[in-house]
C-alpha cells in the first residue's frame, strides 16, 4: 500500500514537471516569433525600426554634427570672389600709387641730374673764356687809341666811385679789343670781399665805357678781383 502510494506521488510529480516545462517552452517560443515577425515586418517598411540605443556622449557629438551641418559656411559663399572691405580696397590703391611716384623720381631724378649739368657748364664756362681770352690777349696788337682811353676811363672809375681809399688798381692792360684788368685791397683797409667786390662790379656795369664789352669774365678772390674783358671787333 505504502509503495503503491509512493509511485502515485512520483507519477504525479512527473507530469506536474512535464506541464510546467512545456509551458515554459511554448512562452519562449511565442516571445521569439514575435521578436522575429516585428523585425522581419519593419524591415519590409511596414512598422518602424526600433530606435538604437545611444549613450550621452554619442549624443552630444551627434548634436554638434546636426548643429554644424546646419549652418552655412562663409567661406564657401566667397569662394572665388575678390575680398570686400577696407583692406581689400587699399592694396589696389597703395599699388596704383606706385608707378605714380617712381615717375616723379624718375622726373625728379631727370631735373636734378640737367641741373647738375647746368652748374658744370657754368663753371666750366668761365675757365673756358678766360683761357680763350687769354691767348686772344697774347696774339694781338696794342690798339693805341682805344686801349689808352679804355685804361684811362678804368683808372678814373676807381677814384670817381670812391675806392680809392680801400682798392689798387695793379694792372690795366689793354690791346685791340681784349683787356686785362686787376684791383686789390690797400693795405690796412677795411675791406669785405663779398660786398666790395660786388659793389665794383655792379658799378662798372652801369660805365658807358663798359658796356662796349661783350664778353667778360671775372675771378675774385678775398685780396683781389682781376677781369679780362673783350669788346667787339672795331668795324674796318
Amino acid at each position: 500500500m505504502a509503495k503503491n502510494q509512493l509511485v502515485m506521488a512520483v507519477s504525479a510529480a512527473f507530469f506536474v514537471g512535464l506541464g510546467c516545462g512545456y509551458m515554459l517552452f511554448s512562452d519562449t517560443e511565442q516571445q521569439l516569433t514575435a521578436t522575429t515577425h516585428n523585425s522581419l515586418v519593419a524591415q519590409a517598411g511596414l512598422l518602424p525600426a526600433p530606435a538604437p540605443v545611444i549613450q550621452q556622449g554619442q549624443s552630444e557629438m551627434i548634436n554638434k554634427a546636426e548643429m554644424s551641418a546646419e549652418e552655412p559656411v562663409q567661406e564657401d559663399l566667397f569662394l572665388g570672389e575678390p575680398p570686400t572691405g577696407e583692406a581689400a580696397s587699399t592694396e589696389p590703391e597703395n599699388a596704383s600709387k606706385i608707378p605714380e611716384e617712381s615717375e616723379q623720381l624718375e622726373q625728379q631724378l631727370a631735373q636734378a641730374r640737367q641741373e647738375i649739368k647746368m652748374l658744370q657748364r657754368a663753371l666750366k664756362g668761365p675757365e673756358k673764356m678766360e683761357s680763350q681770352l687769354q691767348e686772344l690777349f697774347a696774339q694781338e696788337v696794342r690798339d693805341e687809341s682805344w686801349a689808352y682811353l679804355t685804361e684811362t676811363q678804368t683808372s678814373d672809375f676807381v677814384y670817381s666811385e670812391g675806392f680809392g681809399d680801400k682798392i689798387a688798381l695793379d694792372k690795366v692792360q689793354c690791346k685791340s679789343t681784349v683787356c686785362r684788368i686787376e684791383f686789390s685791397v690797400l693795405d690796412g683797409a677795411e675791406h669785405d670781399p663779398r660786398t666790395d667786390w660786388r659793389q665794383i662790379q655792379s658799378r662798372l656795369d652801369k660805365q658807358p665805357w663798359w658796356r662796349q664789352f661783350q664778353r667778360t669774365s671775372a675771378v675774385s678772390s678775398d685780396g683781389s678781383l682781376s677781369f679780362w674783358v673783350e669788346r667787339k671787333p672795331p668795324e674796318s
